[in-house]
């Protein structure tokens, strides 16, 4: 950063240091903490219970697709679904 104008840095008021006109307090570097992860309980919600909705849609899909193509190819399913229905 010794290659830096000082203009640069202007606008970050967290910078200090010897390139600086601002001297750090503390030579042990920033004080900062760092970003906490977000509390969020996983352990609770199951697969089943976050994708429910895409479960049922593919589930009645694959039903629909099944009984039309199965009835495309094998003429005999419609005489069977007509009895049964």
């Amino acid at each position: 950063f010794a290659t830096f104008q000082d203009n640069s840095f202007e606008g970050n008021q967290g910078l200090c240091g010897e390139q600086l006109l601002k001297k750090c307090i503390e030579h042990g570097g920033p004080s900062f903490s760092p970003p906490s992860a977000p509390d969020v309980d996983h352990e609770s919600e199951s697969l089943f219970e976050l994708y429910w909705n895409v479960i049922l849609i593919g589930y009645v899909g694959g039903l629909v697709a099944g009984v039309v193509l199965g009835s495309a190819f094998y003429p005999d399913v419609v005489g069977w679904l007509k009895r049964f229905f």
